[in-house]
This record gives structure tokens, C-alpha cells and sequence, in this order.
């Protein structure tokens, strides 16, 4: 197909085209050729390329420039390319649809998941502000994302309805046992908690993980306040000051005002502060920091919740021991029944708890008269310097390997010899593919911050796009020459 192009304005008119005739047919000279353009017929938009333009989220014009400049410094001539930004526009979102699709179809994991969400509140097409929930689920060898819905309310029974109907887009209802989430009041509370409410939709219990990155920090925030007083929100305005002057400090050659230099009034403030950033440093670097490195895996966490609210009641300072022991002790999650059993993968616990532990739940089980445990972990100030892992283990406590499938032959060996049991390495394998913080969560949150006004204003193609570029990252995850891809060989 080719289109005519005319050289001049002149040469479009009628009456010029006529007249240049006659007067070229006078002179018994022929015409000139009209010069011909041509479409382009090859496309370079192959699916590595386009799934490349989306995740680095550049507009259909900002693609076109950056294929044509890579074409013709390749030595092609974009002229015979198939290129404009309609097509790449098309082109994406063909795409986007195609992969989507087939990623949904062919995800089909065969081990226990997690369900994770977070939400954020973000801005929409219409200038207004809407609450986004991410949601993933996790296992041995899996994460993936289901997707970030618009929620119409914040509310628990708002929450749990968008994760439940994810599962089911996703058919991965059954293969879910357990929850990881934020400890938020939306999320626990006991009767329209998200947590109660997805656990009645997919009627039947699930293991609970709260984040316990999102504990540490409720622990690390009251320390601070108590240190330097609260805050109104996340942002510190001295610290946030500091940081924005830093650079223009001489850093080589720091001198600290003297008395003299600053008013009385400052002077007792610098004081103030600087006793409070003491106080607070010390606790930081003394207790809480080995527990928040730890805090991510799965078999430490019993035996590292016990000791963290030990250390804090032994602390030196009243007023921060007294204020984060009342924080830590509605969350004793991984001391409940159900998670108590992580411990028996603990390869710092002594044996000795190992056996007590299993003694413990099977003199119980068989117990007839035994009472049933609470539901909540009661363990005021007086109780816990005596208190062992042990003694948390009730009949409900191997409830945990039920859900997560795990055989418990080794149970009935000596502890020390469950490192030659194939059911012990197994479970050990299922154990530590736990996900007990919600940072991917957290990852999902940050997606959709990054492309939640970029490239569509179309949902469906807005959920789409987070699905490929989810899966451009695992099969690109680092930039370094030896990670990309290789072009397939023709044998």
C-alpha cells in the first residue's frame, strides 16, 4: 500500500499540477517521478520488548523515540518499521491481556500458601483518593501476586471480601492455611476483623501470622515517644530538618556550638534531646536490634519473643521497660498454641525443651479431663521470669503441622537423632518457607504506587500491567550483562 506525497504546497493544487504539465509538455521535457512513501512492514514490538517498554513505564511517544533512535543506531531504517504510537499502544496492551491471562491459567502451586495483604490509599484518575489492597500469596518456592483492588471502605468485612473473592479468581482457596497481616484493629478485631471474616468466608481456620515486623516496630515507636515524646505522624520534624541541612554541613570539620554561642533556653533543649537520644540509642542497640534481624525467621520466633520480653522486663530504664512490656504483651501471637510448635525447629532450643515440649501436647492430648486452653496469651509481668516454652504447648499445638501438611513420624524419635528422619528435614523445609513479616506485601504496596497512574486508565488493564511487570522482574531481576536473557539459537 503506498500513499502519494506531494514535494511542495504548490504542487498539491490542481490548477498548478495542470499547468506544470503544459508547460513541461511544451518544452518536450517529461515529468518528474512523484516520489512514493512507503508503510512500514516490519515489526520489531516482540513480546520481550514490549513487556521491557512496560515495566519501565515510559508512554507510547517516549517508546516510540527510544525504538526508532535503537533501530536506526542498529543500522535499520525505521522508515520500514511498523512504528507509531498507536501501534506500540496497541501492541502493550495486546500484551498485557495475552500474558495476564496465561500467567492466571498456568499458576497452579501444589504446596500450602499464606495469603498476604496491606493496603494504601492512593490517588485515582479522577483526582479523587481511593484505598488499594495488594494482595499475594506466599509458600516453599512461591509468591506471587493476585492483585491490587480498589476497596470502597477501609473496613474489615471490606478487606476480607476483596482477599476471599482473589483466591477465588485465582481457584487457590483450598490451597490456603494460613494469614499474614498487619495488627491493626481492622485486621484483628474479634468480631469483624478482616482475619475472622476471611476465615468465615472460607469456612474453616487458618494459621496466623501477624507481621512481626509491624510488632517490633509498635515496640521500637514506643520507646522513642517515650524517650522524646509522640509524634503525629511517621516523620520526625527535627530529624527531617537534620537530614535536609545535612549537606550543607562541613562534615570534615564539625564544631558543636559551645554554651556561649546559644541562648539559655536552647541550651537546656540540646540537653534534653541529647539525654533522649541516649536513652533511646541504648535500648535500640542493646535489645532491640538482634531481635529485629531475627525477627523474620519463622523457627526462631517463639524462643525469640519469650527472650525479648524478658530482656525488656529486665531493662534498666522503669519508664521505657514499663511502656513497651505493655505493648509487647498484646502480642504474643507466636507464643499462642497454634505457632508454639515453630519451636521444635529451633536449632538453638536444648533438647531437653524439644522433648518437654512434645511431652507436654501428648500428655495433654490424651488427657480426657484437660481443660481447653485459651484462646488468648495471658502472661502478666509476675509470670515471666519463670515462664518456658514448654509450658505454652497445649493439645491444639501440633494443629500447625496438620495445616501446613507436614508428617510427624519424627515425633516419636529421640530429638537429637531428628536430623536423620526424612519427615523432620521435610517439615524443616516447609517450616522455614513460612513468611512471617508482610514485606511482600509491602512490595505489592509498592508496585502499584509506581504504575497506579501510568500508561492505562483502564482497570482491567491496570491489573494487567502489574502482572507483567511482576513477572518481567523474575525473569529479569538484576541489570548486570550475565542476568538478561539470551536470544534461543536455531539448531
Amino acid at each position: 500500500m503506498v500513499e502519494l506525497e506531494s514535494s511542495s504546497s504548490e504542487s498539491s493544487s490542481p490548477a498548478n499540477a495542470a499547468n506544470t504539465s503544459t508547460s513541461s509538455s511544451d518544452a518536450g521535457v517529461a515529468s518528474p517521478p512523484k516520489r512514493l512513501r512507503t508503510r512500514g512492514t516490519k515489526s520489531v514490538l516482540s513480546p520481550d520488548l514490549v513487556g521491557a517498554l512496560n515495566r519501565t513505564g515510559v508512554s507510547s511517544r517516549q517508546a516510540l523515540r527510544i525504538v526508532v533512535a535503537t533501530a536506526s543506531s542498529l543500522g535499520h531504517d525505521p522508515q520500514e518499521l511498523v512504528l507509531n504510537p498507536e501501534s506500540i499502544r496497541q501492541a502493550r496492551a495486546k500484551y498485557r491481556s495475552t500474558l495476564a491471562k496465561d500467567i492466571k491459567e498456568t499458576f497452579s502451586p501444589l504446596t500450602p500458601l499464606t495469603v498476604h495483604w496491606d493496603g494504601k490509599i492512593l490517588p485515582q484518575d479522577d483526582g479523587t483518593r481511593a484505598e488499594r489492597l495488594a494482595i499475594l500469596v506466599t509458600g516453599e518456592g512461591v509468591e506471587k501476586l493476585l492483585g491490587v483492588p480498589k476497596l470502597h471502605s477501609g473496613t474489615g468485612d471490606a478487606t476480607a471480601t476483596a482477599v476471599f473473592e482473589a483466591l477465588e479468581d485465582w481457584g487457590v482457596q483450598e490451597r490456603v492455611v494460613a494469614m499474614c497481616f498487619d495488627t491493626t484493629s481492622a485486621n484483628t478485631g474479634a468480631i469483624n476483623g478482616a482475619c475472622t471474616i476471611l476465615q468465615q468466608k472460607i469456612g474453616r481456620p487458618l494459621v496466623s501470622l501477624a507481621c512481626r515486623h509491624h510488632v517490633h516496630e509498635l515496640v521500637l515507636e514506643k520507646a522513642f515517644s517515650t524517650c522524646l515524646g509522640s509524634s503525629s505522624g511517621p516523620e520526625i520534624t527535627i530529624f527531617s530538618r537534620f537530614k535536609d541541612y545535612w549537606s550543607y554541613i562541613n562534615q570534615s570539620a564539625i564544631n558543636p556550638p559551645t554554651n556561649e554561642d546559644l541562648p539559655e533556653t536552647l541550651v537546656s533543649k540540646r540537653d534534653d534531646l541529647i539525654q533522649a537520644l541516649q536513652r533511646f540509642s541504648s535500648f535500640a542497640t542493646e535489645i532491640y536490634v538482634l531481635r529485629w534481624f531475627e525477627s523474620t525467621v519463622p523457627s526462631y520466633a517463639p524462643a525469640n519473643d519469650l527472650g525479648f520480653v524478658k530482656d525488656i522486663l529486665q531493662y534498666h530504664d522503669e519508664s521505657i521497660r514499663k511502656a513497651c512490656f505493655t505493648t509487647l504483651s498484646r502480642h504474643f501471637w507466636y507464643l499462642s498454641e497454634d505457632l508454639i510448635g515453630l519451636s521444635l525447629f529451633d536449632s538453638r532450643l536444648p533438647v531437653s525443651d524439644k522433648q518437654a515440649i512434645v511431652h507436654n501436647v501428648q500428655a495433654i492430648l490424651y488427657d480426657e479431663g484437660a481443660e481447653e486452653p485459651a484462646k488468648r496469651i495471658n502472661l502478666p509481668s509476675s509470670q515471666v521470669p519463670a515462664a518456658t516454652l514448654p509450658s505454652f504447648a497445649t493439645k491444639n499445638s501440633f494443629r500447625l503441622f496438620e495445616a501446613l501438611d507436614i508428617k510427624t513420624d519424627f515425633l516419636s524419635a529421640n530429638p537429637r537423632k531428628w536430623q536423620e528422619e526424612e519427615s523432620y528435614v521435610e517439615a524443616c523445609r516447609r517450616i522455614e518457607g513460612l513468611r512471617i513479616v508482610n514485606d511482600t506485601a509491602e512490595r505489592g504496596v509498592a508496585l502499584i504506587q509506581s504504575f497506579n497512574l501510568r500508561l492505562t486508565k483502564d482497570e482491567e488493564q491496570r491489573q494487567f500491567l502489574l502482572q507483567v511487570v511482576e513477572a518481567h522482574r523474575h525473569q529479569q531481576p538484576g541489570t548486570s550483562k550475565a542476568s538478561l536473557p539470551r536470544p534461543s539459537r536455531s539448531q
